[in-house]
């Protein structure tokens, strides 16, 4: 039974896992999109004509504007205004779930799934409204893997590889969807470039793929080897009290009662005539 509920909890997790990188990926496309329009609509205006100029003047050249300093992210308003949310979605999860130490759960991510602690500060900044719930959602998945440490740490540890593995699996298929597309900049040499790191990016989520499917076979084969032992052992058990049922019932109404098994009157007849002597005439 151990076995089977390990099994199914491996299962779930990856259920979780499966959500937050579905609700990370509708969140990257998103920001891509974005930034996609945005470019096209700066290529739009440098290209724009100059105006006409009448006569023999010169026209005044265009001038492209200085770059404007951005002052560090910290000082700006959006930032605190991030930070605020960011406050406020740990103040929520904190009473929810008081058993949970928020530093912790955040350095785990840090360590083990730094895409998903990226988007949820990225949703902190441009999607407040859904960053406490992101952050519940991490927090459950964090706890449902953090309570079986001392339960079984070596399944402890391979869930750990498993976070690790499936973000390094997302930050390459979003490099890979971002290598897809094609770049700015159309000089030939630009172009090879993009394709061969796309080319490599390509071999590597095949590589981490492989890993995870493999790894995950193994397990399930040790799940097996340990379901099909509990299962023999199970088996001889049954056999062993079938075979012991009569003494394994007298001795239990012994110790209910402190009396011997009641013989049914057909059983007492077959006992007597079990162990009474053979009175034949001798031949």
């Amino acid at each position: 039974m151990q076995g089977m509920i390990r099994l199914c909890r491996g299962w779930v997790l990856v259920a979780a896992a499966a959500l937050l990188a579905l609700a990370d990926a509708k969140a990257a496309d998103a920001t891509a999109q974005t930034g996609q329009a945005a470019r096209s609509a700066d290529a739009k205006a440098v290209d724009a004509p100059a105006p006409a100029v009448a006569g023999n003047a010169t026209a005044a050249p265009i001038m492209t504007p200085a770059p404007v300093a951005v002052a560090p992210v910290g000082d700006t308003a959006v930032a605190k205004a991030a930070q605020l949310v960011q406050q406020d979605a740990v103040a929520a999860v904190q009473r929810k779930r008081p058993e949970l130490v928020v530093a912790e759960l955040l350095s785990f991510y840090r360590e083990n799934a730094p895409d998903l602690l990226a988007e949820w500060e990225r949703r902190c900044a441009q999607q407040p409204d859904s960053a406490e719930s992101y952050l519940a959602l991490l927090a459950e998945h964090y706890a449902s893997i953090v309570k079986i440490k001392d339960e079984d740490p070596d399944e402890y540890e391979r869930l750990l590889w498993q976070q690790r593995q499936e973000s390094k699996v997302r930050s390459v298929s979003r490099a890979i969807q971002n290598l897809s597309r094609p770049g700015e900049d159309g000089s030939l040499g630009a172009e090879a470039a993009r394709l061969m790191r796309l080319q490599e990016e390509k071999m590597r989520l095949r590589q981490l793929l492989e890993e995870g499917f493999d790894n995950a076979q193994q397990r399930q084969m040790v799940e097996i080897n340990r379901l099909e032992n509990e299962v023999r052992d199970l088996r001889r058990l049954v056999s062993e009290r079938a075979a012991n049922r009569q003494l394994i019932l007298e001795q239990r109404f012994m110790v209910l009662t402190g009396e011997e098994w009641p013989q049914l009157p057909a059983e007492e007849r077959e006992a007597g005539r079990m162990s009474a002597p053979a009175d034949r005439p001798l031949q």
